[in-house]
């Protein structure tokens, strides 16, 4: 029986993903930390990075620094 998290791995990665495995998978959202996203801006502008793949889907909740 498969985990939830190998369930949503093996849909994203087109793969029977298992626990411990290595997987490419397409991302449906991903989201950064209101604390620690300064850092991954940061990171972009200086590999200099024009445009992130899908603004639309990139979430960054603001609840801890506010």
């Amino acid at each position: 029986m498969s985990t939830i998290s190998e369930k949503i791995f093996s849909r994203a990665s087109k793969s029977d993903a298992r626990a411990d495995d290595f997987v490419i998978a397409d991302v449906d959202c991903a989201m950064a930390h209101d604390g620690t996203s300064v850092l991954a801006v940061k990171a972009f502008r200086e590999m200099e990075v024009q445009k992130v793949w899908d603004p639309a889907r990139i979430v960054i909740p603001f609840d801890h620094i506010v």
